[in-house]
């Protein structure tokens, strides 16, 4: 792939990596050590100053760099590095894996500003309802899966991901009361939820970006214009706020919650979903069954609100 360098060579290992660590800063280059947990997908994405230099060194452990002429495996020793990459390019660690990380441009500072939103927005959502942050990590999970079988535009897989994991974190505006009951809404408590995408996208828009505001305050419009808060009719919906109203739908339908009776399977819940294309998108939904049937979205033995 064009702008991508790989070597495959061996050398030397080190285990001192843990998530991603600032080694050494000088005018112009950074040094850091980074950590990415076994089964974990990162994106590389093209740098928005095209004078931008990444290079990797892998210390320990192994990935899987997808490339679209297929997938190379790296190993401890081999290494690559990023110069004018024409595209975003998956990585999936197959291993607990560990990198050297030397850039040219500043990295580090603004990695952590962004990590430290993250914390305080899966704060604000873990302490107002647990079972909301359980949910939107699941839906970050699918959504990622749905979107790496689906073409994509350059960008729109980090703009998902952030997307998916805070699309209900206006929901910290909702009162508890409303939030946690047991028996039906009233028509003045529904309406009170359905501000929340709307209150999510005013949350992720000053953080985030407006794209990222735009997936999230979507994940409740449908295609036939039933949905909220805009009421947004097929294409005027983007393809990553399809996903994300899919695998919202989805997770919902498959979860044990205060007031569900009795979770559906998913395969029960991806064959209702495919057969309700006047709302859900065909090919997302589509995508979902082949997961489910394939085992590759499958439910988590772990899961608390699973049955």
């Amino acid at each position: 792939m064009r702008g991508l360098h790989v070597n495959l060579s061996s050398g030397n290992t080190s285990d001192k990596a843990q998530d991603i660590n600032l080694l050494a800063r000088r005018p112009g280059m950074e040094i850091m050590h980074q950590q990415i947990d076994k089964g974990a997908t990162v994106w590389l994405a093209p740098a928005t100053d095209p004078d931008t230099f990444e290079f990797f060194y892998v210390l320990s452990g192994s990935l899987n760099l997808m490339l679209p002429e297929g997938p190379v495996v790296l190993n401890a020793g081999a290494s690559f590095h990023v110069d004018w990459l024409e595209g975003n390019v998956s990585i999936e660690s197959l291993s607990d894996t560990k990198l050297l990380y030397v850039t040219n441009k500043p990295f580090f500072d603004d990695l952590s500003v962004f990590e430290d939103k993250l914390r305080e927005l899966n704060r604000q959502i873990d302490e107002k309802d647990h079972y909301t942050f359980h949910h939107s990590t699941n839906v970050l999970k699918y959504s990622i899966e749905i979107a790496k079988h689906l073409s994509s535009e350059e960008g729109a897989i980090d703009a998902l991901a952030t997307a998916s994991l805070f699309h209900d974190v206006g929901k910290c505006y909702v009162p508890d009361e409303i939030l946690q009951k047991k028996g039906r809404l009233t028509d003045e408590e529904y309406d009170i939820i359905k501000r929340h995408p709307a209150d999510s996208a005013k949350l992720l828009e000053p953080r985030f970006g407006k794209r990222v505001a735009e997936i999230a305050k979507s994940h409740h419009e449908r295609l036939n214009g039933s949905g909220y808060p805009r009421g947004l009719k097929g294409d005027e919906i983007s393809i990553e706020g399809k996903i994300i109203a899919v695998i919202d739908s989805f997770d919902t339908m498959t979860s044990r919650r205060v007031y569900t009776v009795k979770p559906k399977t998913f395969l029960e819940a991806a064959e209702e979903l495919c057969s309700l294309p006047h709302l859900y998108d065909k090919d997302v939904c589509r995508v979902l069954m082949e997961l489910v049937k394939s085992g590759e979205i499958a439910p988590d033995p772990n899961d608390q609100y699973l049955k």
